[in-house]
């Protein structure tokens, strides 16, 4: 949410702004433009606000939030955006959220470039990127049309239920030895069941599941349940 926007346009959530650096003995930044996403309909919580994109390889960005599609933009023309596909599951055929609150992850591997995303109530998704075109090959170009990911993991966020809700997905990084075949690491933190529960899943760029742990937290934190999973 930007606040200066907010004051002139209802769907500021929905539009990710633009900021040029004060110069000299500025202070601030001043909104050089902003990208129209989508408008948010009246009672609805669709925000794009709800994570923060990511800077891709060749300076591009991409982020989703709680409608679960991808936003592909290009920084160098003003957040133009170039590309839109639904990057966790339809939420139209299950009734259940599908938020990223997460940013994707990036990982240059030798064999291409892969971004990683993890909605509410889903699987751990992977997406190959084009670095050389700008684009997300083979996958769609529209609102809501669900994306085919390269590799989809097996663990589902708040699978094991307790009234299940998912929020908030999970929160990913990735270690890896430079782009060295096998060595890439995906490390995720996400509700094993209900709402909020912390845990952590691992594994390799494959997503093939490695290691996983659990344990529970005492009451005064609210007895959250930890999974630690390698991928």
């Amino acid at each position: 949410m930007d606040a200066s926007l907010a004051k002139t346009h209802p769907w500021s959530g929905e539009r990710p702004p633009r900021r040029n650096p004060a110069s000299g003995r500025g202070v601030g930044c001043g909104l050089r433009c902003y990208a129209n996403v989508f408008e948010d309909p009246p009672g609805t919580d669709e925000d794009f606000g709800a994570s923060s994109p990511t800077l891709l390889p060749d300076r591009r960005m991409v982020g989703g939030g709680k409608d679960g599609n991808f936003y592909l933009f290009d920084p160098t023309e003003d957040l133009s955006l170039r590309q839109i596909f639904l990057a966790s599951y339809d939420a139209r055929s299950i009734r259940a959220t599908h938020h990223i609150h997460g940013s994707p992850v990036v990982f240059e591997a030798c064999d291409g470039v892969f971004v990683y995303v993890w909605g509410e109530n889903d699987y751990l998704r992977c997406f190959r990127y084009d670095p050389v075109f700008g684009v997300f090959p083979g996958q769609p170009n529209e609102r809501n049309m669900p994306g085919l990911p390269t590799a989809i993991g097996s663990v589902q966020a708040s699978a094991d239920d307790k009234q299940r809700i998912g929020m908030p997905g999970s929160f990913l990084s990735i270690s890896s030895n430079g782009d060295r075949p096998g060595t890439g690491i995906v490390w995720a933190s996400f509700p094993p069941y209900g709402t909020s529960d912390g845990g952590v899943e691992i594994g390799d760029s494959a997503i093939k599941l490695l290691f996983c742990q659990c344990s529970i937290f005492p009451a005064a934190t609210a007895s959250r349940r930890l999974a630690q999973i390698i991928l």
